[in-house]
C-alpha cells in the first residue's frame, strides 16, 4: 500500500464489501446454533428455513414481508458447522457458518450473521467470497497467512493474486484496535472447520 491511490482503492473495497454483506444470513447465529449441537450430537440431515439473499434484499429496500418468502433448505449435519465469535474490545459479534462437501474436502458455503464495525464486516464478507469452492486444507492455510499478515503491525501485505479484494485488508494490520476487527471472522471460520475435523 504505498500509493495514495492504492490506498484509496483498498478503503472503497472495504466500504463497498462492508455494505454488500456476501454471505450474510440473518437470523442464521439462533439456527447455527442448534445446527452445531445436533453436528455435534448425531449424523442426520436437518432441514432448516433460511432467509434467501433476495428476500433479505427485498426487506431492507422496504419490501413487504410477503415478498421475502423464506426457502427450505437441507443441510446435512456431518458436514456442517457454525462458530460464534465476539470481539470485547469494541463489541462486534459474528456466527459463521460452513458446509462442506460429503467427503469433507471442499467448502460447499460459508454463511454469516452479525453486527460490528466496517472492518468486521467488510473482512467477513471478503472471506465468504474467497473461501467458497476452496479445499479445507488451503483455506487453513489462508487463515494462517491472513493471521500471520495482521500481527505483522504493517510489516507484510497480503499477496493480491492470493488474497483477492481480501488483500485490501492488510492496512488493518498497522492499527492495534483493528486487528480483531479484521480477525473475527477467520477466527471462527477456522474454529467451523475445527469442528469439522
Amino acid at each position: 500500500m504505498s500509493s495514495p491511490e492504492l490506498q484509496s482503492l483498498y478503503q472503497d473495497i472495504i466500504i463497498d464489501a462492508a455494505k454488500a454483506r456476501h454471505g450474510y444470513q440473518p437470523g442464521l447465529a439462533g439456527s447455527a446454533i442448534g445446527l452445531t449441537a445436533g453436528a455435534a450430537s448425531s449424523s442426520s440431515t436437518q432441514t432448516a428455513t433460511v432467509q434467501t439473499a433476495a428476500a433479505h434484499t427485498e426487506l431492507a429496500a422496504g419490501g413487504s414481508a410477503t415478498a421475502a418468502v423464506a426457502t427450505q433448505s437441507t443441510v446435512n449435519a456431518d458436514h456442517c458447522a457454525a462458530s460464534h465469535q465476539y470481539n470485547p474490545t469494541c463489541g462486534d459479534e459474528l456466527t459463521v457458518q460452513v458446509e462442506l462437501d460429503p467427503a469433507r474436502e471442499g467448502i460447499v458455503s460459508v454463511a454469516w450473521d452479525g453486527q460490528g464495525c466496517s472492518i468486521s464486516q467488510a473482512s467477513v464478507s471478503l472471506l465468504t467470497d474467497l473461501m467458497v469452492g476452496k479445499p479445507v486444507a488451503e483455506a487453513r492455510t489462508l487463515i494462517d497467512e491472513f493471521r500471520d499478515v495482521m500481527r505483522s503491525r504493517g510489516k507484510k501485505e497480503l499477496d493480491i493474486e492470493v488474497f483477492e479484494d481480501a488483500a485490501a485488508l492488510s492496512g488493518s494490520s498497522k492499527f492495534l484496535a483493528r486487528v480483531k476487527c479484521a480477525m473475527l471472522g477467520w477466527v471462527a471460520l477456522e474454529d467451523a472447520l475445527l469442528k469439522l475435523s
